[in-house]
């Protein structure tokens, strides 16, 4: 019918929700589309896409390349099929000319024997044959392409029993794209042979005539048939149907520092020890920030915490802080763009940003093609790592015989210098490729006709950064999270405290080392405290601090000194640990969990993942002393 839609091909491109899909993939079930720009998959069934089709709730935004017309296969002009439309073309084209688009017989076999002649054409056409070229050229609007003969569509060879042919559909959809044991076309093909073979048997007990065994050839077209992604998603998981179809475009430069900077955690692949050179494993992550614009990394934090909110903000204060001398070398970003990871996604974060006046866009989900600079500087870094003692290098395979804990030597604090004098002498005073300059080179010519970027005083961090506790003084000793703090000016502010009444003590979940305490009545006259137990409180983040209390308590102990630094070790072993396994284990089942029309990337942590704790520290962050 005139108002019918077309069905969709391969190669068209849709506009849905606002955004143009291109479809990379359909079948009798099941539209596949990506977007333009990377791989980002979404599947509709051919049903609600015909019918969002018709009522316009999805447009085509561009046909097919070539659709509708042959004109592609004119580039080969060796290729058999164009040179006999152009033999065709001929005839047609001197037959219409010459007698004024008419077709009478006499004259039109009198120019037919002409052309074969001048032609030397053996096998020239009859009448009734030009009629029926010259029918199908006028019904294509006079395109000369339409005279190309297209492949048949019917099916190659000879047709499979009925009984056969749903064999090999089951065996292709429970066998070959099901199950967790990954079998190969082959073993498909010997299934289905024996399975005829067994109908054969019985039907020769039957007296029924034997059924023709099938080749492996047809299997392999029927598989052919359903190569995409999404059979390739079934058949051999999320992730690795993602690394065999992705794509992405050349991300465009800012056009100034400091416009767009990215920011991504890393686990470094190497065996940590303590200061007794007992092995620890590969508990350090790198959080950095880098500017798109020069490559420089601009604010970086290396330790043993784990990926929280906290080491976030602790490479975004070396971003922002101002430091003497150092005016014109980092500064606050204009745009950062992050994954969708708890140690960004969470209220801590947004709110500190928020205040900063910096956008921060998370990428759509399922696309970690979208942070490219940041994978790169990664990646150099690990091939650095991968080359010093004690190194895991990036999985087992690599690792070969290589003992990492045998030759592990570097404790965290070892690895923090060396990998400063890396970053500083060596990452960013060499030639990038991209660039053609070293990243400082670029940095200081972009920076060399601007104003200083946008910075803050550490007491203003501070003050962004505190979060707010009540805690009573007791013996010149305020206490709150199971923890004590005192100082010398604590017995001024406990001089000012009415009966019952607890002072208020601001705190840096980034550092829990020293708080500020501050009477309720002169809320802005505060004075420092330390930790009364230095050695676990300097650089303790919140997180870190209230994973160790629960395992202290889940194992019944009291809190001292000797038990929380072992248990903190133990836990980020832990961590590191069930993480790895988390992630084998994912990768082995994500096959199972996906959905038939909704196909998506392999999985990431929802955008409005948050830490357990995130919730207690937003502001204001209040804690009543213990």
């Amino acid at each position: 019918m005139a108002n019918e839609r077309p069905l969709p091909v391969t190669g068209a491109q849709y506009l849905i929700d606002g955004l143009v899909y291109e479809v990379i993939e359909i079948d009798d079930e099941l539209v596949t589309l990506s977007t333009l720009t990377h791989l980002r998959v979404i599947g509709i069934a051919l049903g609600s896409f015909l019918s969002d089709l018709k009522r316009r709730n999805i447009t085509l935004f561009a046909d097919k390349p070539g659709h509708g017309s042959n004109a592609i296969a004119f580039a080969f002009p060796d290729d058999p099929k164009v040179i006999e439309a152009k033999r065709k073309f001929r005839y047609i084209r001197t037959t219409l000319s010459e007698l004024h688009n008419q077709l009478p017989e006499k004259p039109t076999k009198a120019i037919i024997q002409r052309i074969a002649s001048e032609t030397q054409d053996s096998h020239a056409p009859g009448y009734s044959t030009l009629c029926r070229w010259v029918a199908r050229y006028r019904a294509h609007g006079n395109d000369e392409f339409s005279l190309y003969k297209l492949p048949s569509p019917m099916p190659r060879g000879r047709k499979l029993a009925a009984e056969i042919q749903i064999k090999l559909k089951a065996l292709i959809d429970d066998e070959y794209m099901a199950r967790d044991e990954r079998i190969t076309v082959q073993r498909v093909f010997q299934l289905l042979d024996g399975h005829v073979l067994l109908l054969n048997r019985q039907r020769a007990a039957a007296l029924q005539p034997l059924l023709r065994r099938p080749c492996r050839s047809t299997v392999v077209r029927a598989i052919a048939k359903r190569t995409g992604y999404h059979s390739d998603r079934a058949h051999l998981g999320a992730e690795a149907a993602y690394k065999r179809h992705q794509f992405s475009c050349e991300q465009s430069r800012p056009s100034a520092p400091l416009d767009v900077c990215e920011i991504d955690t890393y686990p470094v692949d190497l065996m940590i020890v303590d200061d007794q050179h007992n092995v620890l494993g590969p508990i350090a992550y790198l959080t950095a920030i880098i500017d798109l614009h020069s490559e420089m990394v601009i604010g970086w934090e290396l330790s043993l915490t784990y990926p929280c909110a906290e080491k976030t903000l602790r490479a975004l204060r070396m971003a922002f802080e101002a430091v003497p001398g150092e005016e014109y070398q980092r500064g606050a970003m204009i745009h950062l763009v992050s994954d969708g990871g708890p140690e960004n996604t969470n209220s801590m974060v947004h709110t500190v940003l928020d205040r900063l006046d910096i956008k921060w866009t998370l990428p759509p989900p399922g696309s970690p093609d979208t942070r490219p600079r940041i994978e790169r500087l990664f990646g150099t870094f690990a091939s650095w790592v991968h080359e010093q003692y004690g190194t895991t290098f990036s999985n087992p395979q690599a690792c070969r015989d290589y003992d990492a804990a045998r030759h592990a030597c570097y404790t965290i604090e070892n690895l923090v210098d060396y990998f400063r004098e890396w970053l500083e002498d060596i990452y960013h005073n060499t030639k990038h490729e991209a660039l053609n300059m070293p990243p400082r080179v670029a940095w200081e010519r972009a920076m060399h006709n601007q104003l200083p970027p946008r910075k803050f005083s550490s007491e203003a961090l501070d003050q962004l950064y505190r979060g707010v506790a009540y805690s009573a003084l007791s013996g010149n000793r305020a206490a709150f999270f199971n923890l004590m703090w005192t100082g010398p000016g604590l017995g001024a502010v406990k001089a000012k405290l009415h009966k019952n009444q607890k002072a208020i003590c601001y705190y840096d979940p980034t550092d829990l080392g020293v708080i500020w305490v501050a009477a309720p009545d002169t809320p802005r006259d505060m004075v420092p405290a330390s930790g009364t137990k230095r050695a676990y409180q300097e650089g303790l983040t919140l997180s870190d601090h209230r994973l160790v209390q629960a395992k202290l308590s889940a194992d019944g102990k009291q809190f001292d000194d000797s038990d929380a630094h072992r248990a903190l070790l133990h836990l980020r072993q832990r961590m590191s640990e069930d993480h790895d396994k988390f992630m084998a284990s994912k990768r082995k089942n994500a096959h199972k969990t996906h959905e038939k029309t909704e196909v998506s990337y392999p999985d990431m942590a929802p955008a409005d993942a948050e830490e357990p704790w995130a919730e207690d520290i937003t502001s204001p962050w209040r804690v009543d002393g213990i």
